[in-house]
């Protein structure tokens, strides 16, 4: 056997163990690398380098996929050889992909479209036109990405390319389904299912299977959704595939999320255990994201804001990891090129990409103060909620023992509230918590104290005062205030005012050293205020 028949035989081998074991495939491609530099065989040298580059594909490995992909097409170029050229520049185009630089991957796969018309190989061919429709895909340009996955789908029936065809018939699928267009997305799905299960490959059913409980779920068949999921899960996790699983996992848990938020969330925690396990950090950033999600819609702020802080931690580690990938990329590009406008270009490039990265990171800190505010914010009034307004008592509290100046703690309650509701409705019920709201918070921010809603129609007023008189005057500027509204229930004889009763406490230094014991004697005092007949105020001092 020559030599170079040994150098063919091993990246033959080399392209037989890429997808299974990419790190054995980069060693026996360097093997057959070296071989052929040693014996002179140029072409061989180029495919050598693009078996590495398949290897580095399967392992993600960005950097190097692009390292090897120019360096081969610099060997094809020199030989003017077009498969070589066409295979160098589809993965070429895969490693912008990989790193969302869809411009410079567009480029390169049609440029290695271009080959196709000399290089007699459908099943390169169809590959090159579905890596084209996916990053029109990725780019929302949803028909034109249906027309060139199409393409590829007639081209792989016309070749028997089954495994390829079921995948781009997938595809075509998951575009439907974003377009709201279920029907033409089943089609799509259980042909793809028909071809994949004459052919042994399991994972692939499995996804296919998931990917029609979607479109169940989108049509409103729960159960029939659930079936499809399970079924897939099962496949799985008899593979013991975790990486697939995660995703099942999820889409079961958006179908729980529905009716049950436990069994959603038990689910959702699995889906995390999966992927810690196997490292997935993208796929954990977006379970806790669908996590924080699912919380808000219930109103569980606190635990959204939780699992949403986790999420931009985790995006924000991967943003990184990806500028620093692309970074890496203009780095291998400027080792493979001496042209000084496209230098340029390149720069441009990398600086667009910071600021994008930069705008990204706003985005996830305006979200985060957006669940912030959700999380201390009563939903009917906009004021401070029960929650909040226990944090900010304890933080002003202890400023005020360290500082030793007076705090007056106001207990504020609407007068016969319910005879309001019962006279006008509850939807006028609202609009008069709100408008008492809007009155005592003018007060509130023209001297800066915190003002919130406690529950129902009880509030919670807390101010920095001069002395006892001082805070006894401010009680009834409030109580006044909500008097001159003039709101009522009742008609003719039968008519009263709507006023607020407010019992409060004034101290100052240790003596404000439990706040529990604060509100307690606070509403002590509103009791009281209330016995009395209502629409007045009663303080007591810790003096």
């Amino acid at each position: 056997m020559s030599n170079r028949e040994s150098i063919l035989e091993i990246l033959s081998k080399a392209k037989a163990a890429s997808s299974v074991s990419p790190d054995r495939a980069i060693e026996m491609s360097n093997e057959a690398y070296q071989m052929s530099r040693d014996g002179g065989f140029k072409r061989e040298e180029g495919f050598s380098l693009l078996g590495a580059a398949y290897g580095y594909r399967v392992k993600s490995d960005v950097g190097n996929l692009l390292d090897m992909s120019l360096a081969a097409r610099q060997i094809f170029e020199e030989l003017d050889d077009h498969e070589g050229l066409m295979r160098a520049l589809n993965l070429a185009g895969v490693a912008y992909f990989y790193s969302s630089l869809y411009e410079e991957a567009m480029r390169n796969f049609l440029k290695a479209l271009d080959y196709s018309k000399v290089v007699n190989d459908p099943f390169l061919e169809s590959s090159v036109l579905n890596n084209i429709a996916e990053v029109y895909r990725e780019t929302l340009s949803y028909n034109k990405a249906i027309e060139f996955y199409k393409r590829a789908e007639g081209l792989s029936r016309e070749n028997g390319l089954d495994i390829n065809r079921a995948v781009i018939l997938g595809n075509i699928g998951e575009i439907y389904l974003k377009e709201s267009k279920p029907e033409e997305a089943l089609k799509c799905f259980e042909s793809g299912k028909m071809i994949l299960k004459d052919m042994n490959d399991p994972i692939s059913l499995a996804e296919i299977e998931s990917r029609i409980g979607q479109v169940y779920q989108a049509m409103g068949g729960r159960a029939e959704a659930e079936e499809q999921y399970k079924k897939s899960l099962a496949m799985l996790e008899t593979l013991e595939n975790k990486y697939y699983s995660i995703d099942i996992l999820t889409n079961l848990a958006s179908l729980y999320a529905e009716t049950d938020l436990d069994e959603a969330m038990e689910l959702l925690a699995i889906a995390i255990s999966y992927a810690e396990e196997i490292d997935a950090k993208k796929k954990i950033s977006s379970v806790y994201r669908q996590i924080a999600s699912i919380n808000e819609d219930y109103g569980n702020y606190s635990v959204a804001l939780d699992y949403f802080k986790l999420y931009c931690s985790y995006s924000e580690k991967q943003s990184n990891l990806a500028l620093g990938n692309r970074l890496e990329i203009l780095n291998i590009e400027l080792k493979h090129t001496t042209d000084f406008e496209q230098l340029n270009q390149l720069k441009d490039r990398f600086e667009h990409e910071i600021k994008l990265q930069k705008l990204e990171i706003e985005r996830m800190n305006e979200m985060n103060r957006s669940l912030e505010k959700k999380i201390s914010e009563d939903e009917l009034t906009g004021i401070l909620n029960r929650r909040a307004i226990n944090k900010k008592l304890h933080e002003i509290a202890e400023a005020a023992r360290d500082e030793k100046f007076f705090l007056t703690v106001y207990m504020l309650d609407i007068d016969n509230f319910k005879m309001y509701n019962d006279h006008w409705g509850h939807s006028d019920g609202d609009k008069c918590l709100i408008s008492i709201t809007k009155a005592i918070s003018s007060i509130a921010w023209s001297r800066n104290d915190i003002f919130g809603r406690y529950g129902g129609e009880e509030f919670v007023y807390i101010a920095r005062t001069k002395d006892y008189d001082t805070a006894l005057g401010l009680g009834e500027e409030i109580r006044e205030e909500v008097e001159k509204l003039g709101l009522y229930y009742g008609n003719g004889s039968d008519k009263t005012p709507t006023t607020i009763s407010i019992g409060g406490v004034v101290g100052s230094g240790e003596e404000l050293s439990s706040v529990p014991r604060l509100l307690q004697m606070a509403d002590d005092q509103l009791y009281i205020s209330k016995r009395s007949g209502k629409n007045r105020v009663r303080l007591i001092s810790l003096d």
